[in-house]
């Protein structure tokens, strides 16, 4: 767009006006005017031949963005269109963590900078920020890199930029530190809590993440159907997921619950049976005479694609809402980790592993229980993770040497040898 005429016109007592002219793509006369803010008319003058020469420079950039599209896409502009294309692989609650990442971390550091402009120092300066300012945890950052670095891989490989700004850039270490379980105190202490009311909905649901290692979302997920109470088993099937409602448009199995809704359980081996003790049993039973009781009051047949911990209605517990219950039941039963921090619902699966491989049961069983995709994953974060393992493995293992020792006593006799070593 070129501006062909310029003119500047005085106002009676209203100072000056500034007219440019110009022509449209198919040809028309158009014109855009500005109140000046000079009062003499050379000054006016001035200001609007800088008002003129400014709009010459937007229109030849926008003319060049017209021309070259993805050299002026913003980091988040082109991140945004990465999410959405995601969305139709991934589930909704990945797209509504991916959103989060871009949102919370990316955006803020350079969502403004253009696509092409981005550099490795930038990324490098942003991670090294992020880390000093430790606002987000190390795994936090590292899964908004990784978004950010896929994001560029394709950009990349679809010419949409000459180099990948990520190129260099190492991926910051995820935290390592040893699983925050509850000790054999705690373990006590939330063990006589559910028997006091183990039909509680929220008791049942801590009860199964504590005995059999559940997830939050697969406990949430949980139907009766998948419940053998005379076997004793149960089968993960489902989890309920966690999204923003705008991620869930097209879903299928929309809860239209608080942005909830159905989906299969996080990877191929978390589809699993799981065993369950007699005392999970006995809190099943009460929780589902609870149920009935409650159908029958209200006039409604028992179904059996009921969530155990949800409501009558169909409705499945809300993961937040178990989040809230247990937080407070941890405040007040006074629980710490063994890492000294505040116990999170999550840290029941953990409190579940320990305690499983600390007392003898197999890290094969452990594994398969949880979910895991094998057992070195098992075997590498909680085998080592009881402080006291490595006492109790020494003591085992002198016993079992005490043991052969007395059994092969009398088998021979101790020779004593001379001085040349062949006199007896």
């Amino acid at each position: 767009m070129l501006y062909q005429s310029m003119q500047v016109r005085e106002r009676k007592g209203r100072g000056f006006v500034c007219t440019l002219n110009y022509k449209d793509e198919a040809g028309r006369w158009k014109k855009r005017e500005r109140t000046l803010k000079a009062r003499g008319k050379r000054e006016a003058q001035r200001e609007a031949e800088a008002w003129r020469d400014e709009m010459e420079r937007e229109a030849e950039a926008e003319a060049e963005r017209a021309a070259n599209p993805t050299c002026y896409v913003t980091v988040a502009e082109y991140m945004e269109a990465f999410i959405a294309e995601r969305a139709q692989s991934v589930t909704p609650t990945t797209v509504s963590g991916y959103r989060q990442l871009l949102n919370s971390l990316i955006r803020p550091a350079f969502g403004d900078t253009a696509l092409a402009d981005l550099t490795p120092a930038q990324v490098a300066a942003w991670l090294t920020s992020e880390r000093e300012r430790g606002k987000y945890t190390a795994v936090t950052v590292r899964k908004a890199f990784m978004l950010l670095k896929s994001a560029m891989k394709q950009a990349l490989e679809r010419e949409e930029i000459a180099k990948d700004p990520t190129r260099t850039v190492k991926a910051p270490r995820p935290d390592e530190g040893k699983p925050n379980a509850l000790d054999e105190r705690g373990r006590g202490r939330v063990a006589a809590f559910l028997d006091i009311e183990p039909a509680d909905p929220a008791s049942v649901a801590i009860r199964l993440a504590l005995f059999c290692g559940m997830r939050r979302g697969e406990i949430c997920g949980l139907r009766w159907r998948n419940v053998d109470t005379e076997g004793r088993t149960l089968d993960v099937v489902e989890s309920v997921g966690i999204a923003d409602k705008a991620d869930l448009k097209g879903n299928a199995t929309n809860l239209d619950y608080s942005g909830l809704y159905v989906k299969a359980p996080k990877n191929r081996k978390s589809a699993r049976k799981i065993a369950y003790p007699d005392s999970v049993a006995q809190a099943l039973r009460a929780r589902r005479a609870s149920m009935q009781a409650d159908c029958m009051a209200a006039g409604i047949p028992f179904d059996q694609d009921m969530f155990v911990c949800g409501d009558i209605d169909g409705k499945p517990l809300h993961p937040h809402q178990l989040y809230r219950r247990w937080t407070a039941t941890a405040e007040a039963l006074g629980l710490v980790g063994t890492q000294g921090r505040a116990v999170t619902f999550h840290d029941l699966r953990h409190t579940y592993a320990t305690t499983a491989i600390a007392h003898g049961i197999d890290v094969k069983t452990v594994s398969e229980s949880m979910g895991h995709t094998n057992a070195a994953m098992t075997l590498n974060r909680y085998a080592s993770a009881d402080p006291d393992a490595a006492r109790r493995a020494t003591e085992t293992l002198e016993c079992a040497y005490a043991a052969e020792k007395k059994a092969a006593k009398g088998v021979g006799e101790v020779v004593e040898l001379g001085k040349t070593g062949t006199e007896a």
